[in-house]
């Protein structure tokens, strides 16, 4: 099990579609939302460089840093 979740860290971190990303996500969830409904996303500036298991990993703008690092 390790050595999948490090397999899938890794190259999690090498993706780089993330416009497909969200487009194929914006689409799955569209069917769930309504007219009257109100989303909101909120990405987190938190980065995690050392983390691996944590859920829907994504990257961020780390603009102590100015790039884009591994956040939560």
């Amino acid at each position: 099990m390790l050595s999948t979740i490090k397999r899938l860290s890794r190259n999690a971190k090498d993706f780089k579609d993330h416009t497909l990303l969200s487009a194929n996500y914006a689409a799955l969830e569209k069917k769930h939302i309504k007219d009257d409904m109100l989303v909101t996303v909120e990405h987190s500036d938190i980065i995690k460089p050392c983390g691996e298991q944590f859920e829907a990993l994504s990257s961020v703008h780390d603009s102590s840093k100015g790039g884009i690092e591994k956040g939560i």
